[in-house]
């Protein structure tokens, strides 16, 4: 109930001077306790002035200090409930800057995460699941029908005409325009007959013109995802247990609302 150092609360200056009140208020009787003989009626006497000078001066601070701050503290509370509220309903939109940061740090954990984030996207995203099936989405690793270990291809996945679409998962960095020489080999590795079209989804938000014209010079179809397209995606990015750097930003969004409420 203190704060600390206690003599700089309030509150036990206040609790000290109602004991004090009270013992004063009792002066006539301390005599009678502390002169023999000692009896059971004094020692009565006794125990019921110390708990009178130890619980009742409490009965004074719980109405003016606790019951104050509990009605008080409910409407606040409601007030930052509508905050936050609020605030987390009119977060700035995704950005591909922001996507990229979410992934870890180092490289080898960055593709495999964004990796499992486009899996994730093509499980949820509205404009995906329109076109492909949800069930048949898979990692290379888990891919039935793999013909090699990864060379390029990160993902597979059936479109709801029966086609199947191999995938590269991109992680680039936005500010850097992704290159030829990085997808080479996925398509290279995607132009065997049992692919139908590829699939690059990647952070980055612009391409080369190497890339462009390699990309238009290819037979099969190949369809770019940029990095504005993934974070218009009308998903819960949260809820994907793969961004902890969005947790941190929410949270961190309702701490400060608290504090500007004063809680």
């Amino acid at each position: 109930m203190f704060k600390q150092p206690v003599h700089k609360d309030w509150a036990f200056w206040v609790w000290a001077a109602l004991a004090i009140f009270v013992l004063v208020a009792n002066a006539e009787t301390l005599p009678e306790i502390f002169t023999p003989p000692i009896t059971g009626d004094t020692v009565t006497s006794f125990f019921a002035l110390v708990i009178a000078a130890l619980v009742a001066p409490w009965i004074f601070p719980c109405f003016i200090w606790l019951l104050p701050r509990y009605v008080i503290g409910k409407n606040r509370n409601k007030q930052i409930d509508i905050v936050t509220d609020r605030m987390l309903y009119t977060l700035p939109p995704m950005t591909p800057r922001r996507l990229f940061m979410n992934l870890p740090d180092d490289n080898a954990s960055k593709g495999k995460t964004f990796e499992q984030l486009v899996r994730w996207l093509f499980k949820n995203d509205p404009r995906l699941t329109k076109d492909f099936d949800p069930s048949k989405i898979w990692l290379w690793a888990q891919y039935p029908k793999r013909w090699g270990p990864d060379n390029g291809i990160d993902l597979v996945a059936v479109d709801k005409t029966g086609a199947t679409w191999a995938i590269q998962a991109k992680a680039w960095d936005p500010d850097r325009a992704l290159n030829k020489s990085a997808v080479d080999s996925f398509l290279a590795e995607s132009s065997r007959q049992e692919i139908a079209a590829r699939m690059i989804v990647t952070t980055a938000v612009q391409t080369t013109d190497q890339l462009q014209q390699s990309i238009s010079a290819q037979e099969k179809r190949v369809v770019v995802v940029d990095g504005n397209e993934l974070a218009q995606a009308d998903v819960d990015w949260e809820s994907s247990n793969l961004m902890p750097l969005e947790k941190y930003m929410r949270e961190q969004g309702v701490r400060e609302a608290r504090e500007k409420l004063g809680q």
